[in-house]
C-alpha cells in the first residue's frame, strides 16, 4: 500500500471490525454522513474525482466492500453467503455505527448500488437518502438475460462459474482482464480515461489471487437462487427508495 498514491489527502484511513472482517474506509469532509460504495471491478478509489465536490457538504465514508480494495476477504462456503448483498449491507451498517453514524445517506454504484438497496430494505430507517447508480435489480438482470445483454455483460455468466475456472483464467493475465472490463464500461471504451494512480490501485488488487476469488464469489452470491428470491421484492421497493 505504501507505494500507491494517496488519492484522498487529508482523509483518515480506518480499518473497522465487522461481521465480514475488517473493512477499510477513507473518512473526510464535514457535514451529515454520506456512505459511498463502489462497483466492480473498482474499489474506494473510484470516488476520488467526486469526493472534492462532496466533502464541503458531507462527512464522506468511502468504503471498500468485502473482498475488494483493502477490506478483508471472508472465506465463503457453498452458499457464498459472506458475499451476499445482505451480508455486505450488514457490514456497512456496522461500519457506520462504529463511526458514530446511526442514520446516513448512501450513494452506491453498480455492486455498491445493490448493497444500497438491500440495506434500505433490511434496515428500514437507517437511510436518510439513497442514490442507486447504474443498475437494474439482480433478479431482473438474471431473468431478463438475452443474447444481446449476455454479449455486453458476459462477465456475469463467466465469474459465477465454479472455482477455480474463472480465477485461473483471470490470474494468467489479471491486468488484461481488469483493463478489458474497465474499458468496456467507459463511454470512450479505453482504459486511458482513468487516472493512472487509480489504475495502479486496481491493478494491485487484481494481482492478489485472494481478491480475484473474492470478486468471483461476489457474483456467485448474486446468482444463487436464494439471493435471487430475496432480491425479487427489491424490483419495486428499490425504485421507491431512491426516488423518495
Amino acid at each position: 500500500m505504501a507505494d500507491l498514491a494517496d488519492l484522498y489527502p487529508g482523509y483518515e484511513s480506518r480499518w473497522i471490525d465487522t461481521s465480514a472482517g475488517r473493512i477499510f474506509a477513507r473518512v473526510g469532509g464535514s457535514g451529515p454522513p454520506l456512505l459511498l460504495l463502489h462497483g466492480h471491478p473498482q474499489s474506494n478509489v473510484m470516488w476520488h474525482r467526486v469526493a472534492p465536490a462532496l466533502a464541503p457538504r458531507f462527512t464522506l465514508v468511502i468504503a471498500d466492500l468485502p473482498g475488494y480494495g483493502w477490506s478483508a476477504a471472508p472465506e465463503a462456503g457453498s452458499d457464498h453467503s459472506p458475499y451476499s448483498k445482505r451480508a455486505m449491507a450488514n457490514a456497512m451498517v456496522e461500519v457506520m455505527e462504529a463511526l458514530g453514524f446511526v442514520r446516513f445517506a448512501l450513494a452506491g454504484h453498480d455492486r455498491g448500488g445493490r448493497v444500497g438497496y438491500r440495506l434500505a430494505l433490511d434496515h428500514v430507517g437507517r437511510l436518510r437518502q439513497l442514490a442507486v447508480l447504474d443498475i437494474v435489480t439482480t433478479w431482473d438482470m438474471w431473468h431478463r438475460m438475452d443474447a444481446r445483454l449476455a454479449s455486453r455483460a458476459w462477465h456475469w455468466t463467466f465469474l459465477v462459474l465454479p472455482a477455480p475456472f474463472p480465477e485461473t483464467l483471470i490470474g494468467h493475465d489479471p491486468k488484461f482482464f481488469f483493463d478489458s472490463r474497465a474499458a468496456a464500461g467507459a463511454q470512450a471504451k479505453k482504459v486511458s480515461i482513468f487516472d493512472s494512480r487509480a489504475l495502479a490501485h486496481y491493478h494491485a488488487a487484481y494481482n492478489d489471487p485472494i481478491r480475484i476469488h473474492a470478486m468471483c464469489e461476489d457474483y456467485r452470491a448474486g446468482s444463487a437462487r436464494k439471493v435471487q428470491c430475496q432480491a425479487r421484492d427489491a424490483s419495486r421497493a428499490s425504485m421507491r427508495c431512491h426516488m423518495s
